[in-house]
């Protein structure tokens, strides 16, 4: 992922309602920091992590329906 969608979806991020509460909650401007540092990397990481997949599904699309049908519960 490039520099300018980083800035895309963490831009996304920052302008999200529940994300802005959340750093509002903080009781420190060091909390509220180091909130915000993790919650944009995990954000970035379940983005890329998507990207992967999806990557991964148009270049083989029957080799995922195959190892997502392996890895479905039948309970």
């Amino acid at each position: 992922m490039d520099k300018n969608k980083k800035k895309e979806y963490l831009d996304q991020l920052s302008s999200n309602e529940l994300f802005r509460m959340s750093l509002e909650k903080a009781s420190t401007e060091e909390e509220r920091r180091r909130i915000k540092a993790f919650a944009e990397d995990v954000f970035l990481s379940i983005i890329e992590a998507g990207l992967a997949v999806k990557k991964a599904y148009e270049e083989n699309p029957e080799k995922m329906v195959e190892v997502m049908t392996n890895h479905i519960s039948k309970k």
